[in-house]
C-alpha cells in the first residue's frame, strides 16, 4: 500500500514540474516559430489563429463519399428501422415521422463517387379498388420524385406506382442504379 502512495505522488509531482516547466518557457518556444510580441496573450491568440488556418473546418458533419452499393446498403437500412409513411388516403408524406429519414437519404445520394438513377417504387394495401390505389401510389411516388429532385443532384429520377399488384412489405422502396 505504501509503494502505491508514492509511486502516485511521484508521479503527480513530475506532471506538475513538467507543467511548470512548459509554462515557464512557452515564451521561448514560441519565439522561433511564431511572430513573438513579448505578451504572452498575444503570442496565445497568434499561435491559435495560425493553427486554425492550418486546419479549417468545411463541414460540420462528415459523410464520408460513398459507392452506389454502399450507400443503397445504408439507405435499405435506414427504410427497414424507419419507413417513409404518407398520410391515410393521402399522397402527403408524414413530415413528422419521416423528414429525418428523408434528409439523411438526401444526404447518402448527393454524397455519392458516381452518377446514378433513382427508382421510386411506392405500393399501397388492397382498402380500396385497384384503380384508386394504383392512381394513390402513383402520386405518392411522384410527391417523393419532387422530393427528391429539388434536393439532389440527380439527372434521372424515376417513381412508379404500383399499387396493390405487388405485395411488398415496405411500402416503398428507393433504389440506386448505376448508369451504363
Amino acid at each position: 500500500m505504501g509503494r502505491y502512495w508514492i509511486w502516485s505522488l511521484f508521479l503527480m509531482l513530475s506532471f506538475i514540474l513538467i507543467v511548470l516547466c512548459v509554462d515557464r518557457y512557452s515564451d521561448k518556444l514560441y519565439k522561433g516559430k511564431f511572430e513573438y510580441q513579448g505578451n504572452r496573450e498575444k503570442t496565445t491568440k497568434i499561435v491559435g489563429v495560425k493553427c486554425k488556418k492550418l486546419y479549417p473546418r468545411k463541414r460540420k458533419e462528415y459523410i464520408e463519399i460513398r459507392t452506389l452499393e454502399i450507400a443503397q446498403s445504408v439507405i435499405d437500412k435506414l427504410l427497414i428501422k424507419k419507413p417513409i409513411l404518407f398520410l391515410s388516403n393521402s399522397s402527403k408524406v408524414d413530415l413528422n415521422t419521416t423528414k429525418i429519414v428523408l434528409n439523411q437519404i438526401v444526404k447518402i445520394i448527393n454524397h455519392l463517387d458516381e452518377d446514378a438513377i433513382l427508382s421510386i417504387s411506392t405500393h399501397t394495401d388492397i382498402k380500396g379498388s385497384k384503380q384508386y390505389n394504383l392512381q394513390l401510389s402513383q402520386r405518392r411516388a411522384d410527391v417523393l420524385k419532387d422530393y427528391f429532385r429539388q434536393r439532389t443532384q440527380l439527372s434521372l429520377i424515376v417513381s412508379i406506382g404500383y399499387g396493390e399488384e405487388i405485395g411488398k412489405r415496405s411500402r416503398v422502396e428507393i433504389e440506386l442504379k448505376r448508369i451504363k
